[in-house]
């Protein structure tokens, strides 16, 4: 590409980045070295022009471009080896970027807890060297152009600029069965998504990408033999430590509020920590079966904080997919995308950063798929057989009739649950894959085999510790906080999950199974902390995620919007098998058979084709 072409190319990048970066923008070229960086920034440490970015180092050797936060900055900044550096203002930027200059890049990603993803350029070396975080909390994604041209960027949707991406029919495959496109794949055939704890080195030679973090480092330490108390204790510390580094921001802050132990742990922690009342916020969809507003109003009552809340109908639900699609770079089948998009517009109103709970039930066993991993070993011991059979049974199951029954329990997705426990009894394959599985045959809708996704080594051979390290691996980075990411950067809002930091991960796999999980519940620490700050029946409350009763609402207020994308002659760009998704879809709509977990990723695929703004070749 010619050189002079750089600025208005990268210039035109990340005005697609606005919504990431809404208070200033700015670019750094260096034409005989062939490389631009761009920046968008949402200004939320040191707001004066000395945060601003790209910026170039004291001894003018790195330029780096950077998304995220850094926490407990004191520590960094504070090393012996930055005991000279003459301070040009506060950010975290800053001090990162004075880090790599003066200890180098793996030195300083090793006592880096935050959240980050940046490209750092070695105008000596002449390599950019990409990374990100530990846990994947920001994006990073890469693709080698015509000429030589490497383009990076937080968003796919900025490299379709004389790319001409396609759909890759391999991801598609993927993102049927799990809802979204592990790392490092993506749904394009010729897009590279970095890993979480990963670097990428390109330079004219080419990309070397290595690992400068890996989850066996704790994953495969000892486990610690503690008391109970003392484990709740070491746990307390960590937390409120964790919660406190958090709370940094030059700008108004508040928090995500549910009815669940993670968001009110956090939120408990922030008011010990707070001079002033916390900002809580909160939402609900009573249409759906969805509404943990009163809960979440009387936690904050007796924290004290200032809340909001709102409620939203079915229409209104209904009404904002096309926003939730548009909020995505590639597709994503996570229903609980929703509520997230619109929480995140909730408490853009009044703050810029918002704490949340999201990390715990990864961390500490809060799924029900971590209960059944503590009873694997004894359901294996049944035969195959007889497992298989057991599983037919489950999956012939009225699936209306049981919901029903089952909601007037206060128990949402029973069928569905239920399902997915008979496919992880009647296979002996790594249970974590069924059990997360959206579809389990997505061969028949794509000709195309699925991506692999890492395994754990075979010395973490208990069943719990495998889906611990695959939802940490696999199903966080990728998912959750994928999710969390694009729907919040869609409002301008930036999101701190509290629990993922490095000691209170590092704390998690240091604790025994029986400090995880106990009397038929997951995260013992955390409900045990809470106990201490709540009363007994806010503490003990089951997990209830949020879920949309999907099978009713295709045949009803979506049926008019599913039903026109389920016909299409040429789904996904026309890797998707039309025949097979229309069979699923009659089953479906007639009520013969519940297939909704099927189709909503074959719908949020097509809508997100369809979107006037893709302009990334999904259907070249």
């Amino acid at each position: 590409m010619p050189r002079g072409t750089l600025e208005p190319d990268v210039r035109a990048m990340t005005a697609r980045l606005v919504h990431r970066g809404p208070d200033s923008d700015g670019v750094f070229v260096d034409l005989d070295a062939g490389i631009a960086l761009g920046h968008r920034r949402l200004a939320i440490l040191d707001r004066s022009e000395a945060g601003s970015q790209p910026i170039v180092s004291s001894d003018g050797r790195w330029v780096m471009v950077y998304n995220g936060e850094i926490y407990g900055l004191e520590r960094l900044r504070n090393v012996p080896a930055l005991a000279d550096v003459r301070w040009r203002g506060s950010s975290d930027t800053e001090v990162l970027l004075e880090s790599i200059a003066h200890r180098g890049l793996d030195e300083t990603l090793r006592d880096a807890d935050g959240m980050f993803a940046f490209a750092v350029f070695d105008r000596r070396e002449q390599v950019l060297h990409l990374a990100r975080d530990r846990f994947g909390m920001k994006p990073l994604v890469y693709q080698r152009g015509e000429g030589g041209v490497t383009w990076i960027a937080s968003d796919t949707r900025c490299l379709g600029r004389g790319i001409g991406a396609s759909l890759d029919p391999h991801g598609i495959a993927t993102f049927l069965r799990y809802g979204h496109v592990p790392s490092p794949h993506t749904i394009f055939r010729d897009i590279v998504r970095l890993g979480p704890g990963e670097i990428a080195s390109i330079s004219r030679s080419g990309t070397v990408v290595r690992r400068w973090w890996s989850l066996d480092e704790w994953a495969l330490a000892p486990r610690a033999a503690s008391k109970p108390e003392a484990a709740i204790d070491v746990f307390e510390e960590a937390f409120d430590r964790a919660v406190r580094e958090r709370l940094i921001a030059d700008v108004p802050l508040g928090a995500f509020l549910s009815g669940g132990v993670d968001s009110a742990l956090v939120v408990s922690s922030m008011v010990r920590a707070a001079s002033e009342p916390v900002r809580t916020f909160s939402i609900g969809f009573p249409d759906l079966g969805y509404d943990e507003t009163p809960i979440a109003a009387e936690v904050a009552k007796r924290l004290g904080t200032r809340h909001t809340s709102a409620r939203f109908g079915e229409p209104e639900a209904a009404a904002a997919i096309p926003d939730l699609i548009a909020a995505f770079d590639e597709p994503f089948a996570d229903a609980s995308a929703l509520p997230t998009l619109m929480l995140s517009r909730l408490a853009r109103r009044e703050v810029v950063v918002a704490l949340s709970g999201d990390g715990g039930d990864e961390l500490f066993a809060g799924y029900d798929r971590h209960r059944l991993a503590g009873r694997l070993g004894a359901l294996r011991t049944v035969p195959l057989s007889v497992r298989v059979a057991f599983a037919k049974r489950l999956s012939g199951m009225q699936a209306p009739l049981l919901d029903g029954i089952a909601a007037r329990a206060g128990i949402s997705r029973l069928s569905e649950r239920l399902r997915k426990l008979g496919r992880v009894m009647a296979s002996d394959a790594e249970p974590w894959l069924e059990a997360v599985s959206l579809t389990t045959a997505p061969q028949v809708l794509v000709d195309a085999r699925e991506h692999d996704v890492p395994l754990p080594d075979a010395a973490l051979s208990d069943p719990l510790d495998r889906m611990r390290w695959l939802d940490m691996s696999v199903y966080l980075g990728d998912g959750v906080l994928q999710k969390v990411d694009r729907a919040s950067m869609a409002a301008s809002l930036e999101v701190r999950p509290a629990f993922l930091s490095n000691d209170l991960a590092r704390f998690a796999w240091s604790l025994p199974r029986d400090r995880l999980l106990g009397r038929g519940r997951g995260k013992l620490v955390a409900r045990a902390l809470l106990a201490r700050r709540l009363p007994g029946h806010l503490a003990t409350l089951p997990k209830r995620g949020f879920s949309v009763p999907l099978a009713a609402w295709l045949r009803g207020s979506l049926r008019s919007f599913a039903g026109d994308l389920l016909v299409s002659a040429e789904i996904g760009g026309g890797h998707v098998n039309a025949r097979a998704v229309r069979a699923l879809w009659d089953e479906h709509a007639s009520g013969r058979r519940d297939n909704a977990y099927a189709l909503w990723p074959i719908v949020v695929l097509e809508a997100w084709c369809r979107r006037p703004d893709n302009t990334s070749g999904a259907r070249r």
